[in-house]
């Protein structure tokens, strides 16, 4: 683990494992929590699918989040870390088995909406920087004003990415999960739910949980 990664993962973790009081104030938090998350995905076909496109989904949400907030990639992939130990921190506290499954089934997740991240972020900026080298020597160029216009352009091509991959997941989710498994469409209320849970089903349900 590099040392900059220690704060964001120890402080996500602990950060989730005391959450349960805060959440259980605006929605249904641990087994109770999972079992009405359940409620929709009742049919095998539903959970199997949200097994497989789940990490597709959330590999898209990982790359918009920072991306909207302006995040460079040191800065982005000490966010990811962080929100994948907190939700972790969170699962561990319910059960420490399916807190396993879904460390095991989401690293790769994470690790590659990291590294991504910063080869879509550092290729746009290479590219602005080989315009600067072919550009007149006789021209004065700011270099504070083209880092703002690297990060506006990188971050503004990994938010349309990611709500790229995370819309057609949860759609496909959606659609050949609920609507093929004969299942109840996802609710409106229970999206806070969702959020929490929608990973740890996904991969928990495998063990019966």
């Amino acid at each position: 683990m590099s040392q900059d990664l220690i704060i964001p993962i120890s402080s996500g973790f602990a950060l989730g494992s005391i959450s349960n009081n805060t959440l259980s104030k605006f929605m249904y938090v641990g087994d109770k929590g999972v079992s009405y998350y359940g409620e929709a995905h009742l049919s095998p076909w539903n959970a199997w699918i949200h097994t497989c496109m789940m990490p597709f989904s959330i590999y898209g949400i990982l790359l918009w989040i920072p991306a909207l907030l302006r995040l460079n990639p040191n800065y982005a992939r000490k966010l990811i870390w962080f929100l994948y130990y907190l939700w972790g921190g969170h699962y561990y506290d319910m059960n420490k088995l399916g807190a396993l499954m879904y460390f095991c089934m989401y690293w790769y997740t994470v690790n590659k909406a990291v590294e991504n991240y910063k080869l879509d972020y550092e290729k746009i900026a290479y590219g602005e920087e080989k315009k600067i080298e072919c550009s007149s020597p006789r021209v004065n160029h700011d270099y504070n004003a083209l880092a703002k216009k690297i990060n506006t352009k990188a971050t503004w091509y990994l938010l349309k990415k990611g709500l790229l991959y995370s819309t057609l997941g949860l759609t496909f989710q959606e659609g050949f999960g609920h609507w093929l498994g004969g299942d109840i469409p996802s609710r409106p209320e229970a999206v806070l739910n969702a959020i929490v849970y929608a990973m740890y089903f996904s991969s928990a349900h495998m063990l019966g949980y």
